[in-house]
């Protein structure tokens, strides 16, 4: 009756060999890699709503033109969009509209810019 209830449950000691099998399993990759990806999808877009804005100045910068201003326009909308949905919690939605009023503004600067340089 001397053997306490935690030293009965102990068993032996875990070796770095079975500690590495342990994390090599396959259903324990898989839970990683969601929390990885849940992590990632879980943070707000600082960055990408940054990178959004700065493209959008950017392509102002140059100036409207033509090919460029209905680009820039809609940058400009699915940006107020990203900005909702950051405000709203929804990080993923606001990466992906901040992702694509990113590219538009891009593409509205290299048209302005063309325009104005031929």
């Amino acid at each position: 009756m001397g053997v306490s209830f935690a030293a009965s449950r102990a068993g032996p000691p875990q070796t770095a060999e079975s500690i590495a099998k342990t994390l090599s399993s396959k259903p324990l990759r898989w839970l990683l890699a969601i929390l990885l990806v849940a992590g990632c999808a879980a943070t707000a877009p600082v960055q990408e709503m940054s990178d959004a804005r700065q493209a959008i100045r950017a392509a102002e910068s140059v100036g409207p033109t033509a090919s460029g201003s209905a680009d820039l326009h809609e940058a400009k909308l699915l940006m107020e969009s990203a900005e909702s949905a950051l405000a709203g919690g929804r990080y993923g939605e606001a990466r992906r509209l901040a992702g694509d009023a990113r590219s538009l503004a891009i593409r509205a600067r290299e048209r302005s810019a063309a325009d104005v340089n031929p």
